[in-house]
């Protein structure tokens, strides 16, 4: 006869009951800001085919060679005025935060537990950098936070879910360990 093994629940990545610990970053992009987006809107308007008709290539090809370095120079300093002065957006087991990109300094919270809905609103430009701004919504719909400009908006918004349905997870069992003790 074989012994039967007992499964053992295994431990939920990223989560502590007794710390904080970070479990993942997000770096806002260029399309936080709205000088961002009136590039990508450019950006988006751009339409390569094939079969573009003689007198419209002599036209735009001029425009070409103005504009596309103008946009790239925009955008460069505008990616790194943003990586001076902007804001990262960081997810732990406990909270979602909104940090300085630089230092330490904490401009905003939400506790996980108050986190009810996440909506993804795209502004117009900010589909060119795949970005989207991510609406973060209490129990009574109000925004705690919003966290704009946020590359793969979706994948960011489905950890912060699962992180915040590990938290209630985490509560629940120290709840039912504490009622245990009495």
């Amino acid at each position: 006869m074989t012994p039967v093994l007992e499964a053992k629940p295994q431990a939920i990545s990223g989560v502590s009951a007794g710390t904080e610990a970070e479990i993942t970053t997000a770096y806002p992009s260029l399309a936080a800001t709205g000088l961002g987006r009136a590039v990508g809107r450019m950006c988006d308007g751009i339409l390569i085919t094939h079969g573009i008709p003689m007198w419209r290539l002599l036209i735009t090809v001029p425009l070409w060679l103005v504009i596309v370095p103008i946009a790239l120079t925009v955008a460069l300093v505008l990616y790194f005025i943003t990586k001076i002065t902007g804001q990262r957006f960081v997810l732990t087991n406990r909270a979602l935060q909104v940090r300085q990109m630089i230092g330490v300094r904490l401009n905003a919270q939400a506790p996980l537990s108050e986190i009810k809905n996440i909506e993804i609103d795209e502004l117009p430009g900010q589909a060119f950098y795949k970005a989207a701004d991510l609406l973060i919504r209490g129990a009574d719909g109000k925004t705690i936070l919003r966290l704009e400009g946020v590359q793969r908006p979706a994948v960011f918004r489905q950890t912060i879910i699962e992180a915040r349905d590990a938290r209630q997870q985490v509560e629940e069992s120290l709840k039912a360990i504490q009622s245990r003790k009495i």
